[in-house]
């Protein structure tokens, strides 16, 4: 019986997917190595490195930027303040909240340890044209969107649709 439509589309997105994972899963094997030379986890980088970039933040900002929960973003701020690399003060505005800023210390941390991320990165890209990593960038950004109306057609359709719905193959082209 020949393979449905669904099925090899199916096919093509997990492998797609598995190959995206295992690229992403050997540049966090160098980070995580470089990083314990500076007894910093990934998350504690991420947090330091937002603060870098985008200044004081709430742990709810900060936990939206470095994508994970705020309870989590909330014990590596706790543990970054006990390593004196960042300050919890009290939101302007609303007590409930705090705000973390990067003391002199965890400016120095981040100063040091993010030129050798970047260029950790730079190396492991460079297998890509600059045009293929442009490409790669618009496409996680496509991932990261979604198309919430696409998703909903293909979570709930079933095999038997086959024949219902075509597939557009000139969707295959990054806008």
């Amino acid at each position: 019986m020949a393979e449905s439509r669904t099925a090899k589309r199916t096919q093509r997105a997990v492998d797609a997917y598995r190959d995206l994972r295992r690229a992403v899963a050997k540049l966090m094997v160098l980070h995580d190595k470089q990083l314990r030379g500076f007894e910093l986890t990934a998350t504690q980088f991420a947090l330091l490195e937002a603060l870098l970039c985008d200044g004081p933040a709430t742990l709810t900002e900060i936990a939206g930027k470095i994508l994970c929960t705020q309870s989590n973003a909330t014990v590596v701020a706790g543990n970054c303040a006990r390593r004196g690399w960042i300050v919890l003060r009290d939101h302007e505005s609303d007590r409930r909240k705090l705000k973390a800023h990067l003391t002199p210390e965890g400016r120095r941390l981040i100063a040091r340890v993010f030129p050798l991320y970047a260029r950790m990165v730079r190396a492991q890209m460079c297998a890509l044209s600059f045009a293929q990593q442009e490409l790669l960038s618009r496409l996680c950004q496509k991932l990261e969107e979604g198309d919430a109306a696409r998703f909903v057609v293909e979570i709930t359709r079933g095999d038997w649709e086959d024949e219902e719905y075509e597939e557009d193959e000139d969707e295959d082209e990054v806008e």
